[in-house]
């Protein structure tokens, strides 16, 4: 099948700190609210890690070995797929709410007390809590949403992996045993 869509992914092209602050976008946009209306000459094609065909060879390889075991399970093939993937940026994200949600009530809390007056603290204990605040609030921001774009992304693979598996498993059935099946 021929794709409309011919430019190279620009994700495959890109640096870390595009990735992590979303930038590679922008002239996209830029392109969108300058015209009338975005064209598939506009679009890139995506990564080649998204596409369907690696993702798929690497699931259907990860479950051949774990189908010659005694008791296949689907799901550790797919842990072995994208275990890795997912597991990271969930530590990332997990580490980070625990550290920025637990920390900025606690120096804001610091804050109150300076305006209070209740803890003798100094102007500058004060401004730099305040500055944690900031800092804390940036955080989120640069952990939250990347980490959240890679989640969204592993569970695409994952679900176009996974629906590819299910398809080609329908093909390979013969038409008796599909008169023999229900649909429910």
């Amino acid at each position: 099948v021929e794709s409309k869509i011919t430019n190279k992914s620009r994700w495959d092209s890109i640096n870390f700190l595009e990735k992590l602050f979303l930038t590679w976008v922008y002239p996209l946009f830029w392109k969108g609210w300058r015209t009338e209306s975005l064209s598939y000459e506009h679009l890139s094609r995506c990564s080649k890690d998204d596409e369907a065909l690696v993702v798929v060879q690497q699931l259907e390889s990860n479950w051949d070995i774990e189908r010659r075991k005694r008791n296949p399970k689907f799901w550790w093939a797919l842990l072995k797929t994208f275990g890795l993937q997912f597991i990271i940026p969930v530590t990332i994200f997990g580490t980070g709410e625990c550290i920025v949600r637990i920390g900025q009530p606690l120096l804001l809390g610091f804050v109150l007390d300076y305006f209070r007056g209740a803890n003798h603290m100094s102007y500058q204990h004060a401004c730099m809590a305040a500055g944690g605040i900031v800092v804390c609030s940036a955080l989120y921001i640069t952990l939250h949403h990347p980490c959240l774009m890679r989640n969204l992304q592993v569970g695409m693979r994952l679900r176009n992996a996974c629906t590819t598996l299910m398809y080609q498993k329908c093909l390979k059935l013969s038409q008796s045993s599909l008169a023999k099946t229900t649909v429910g």
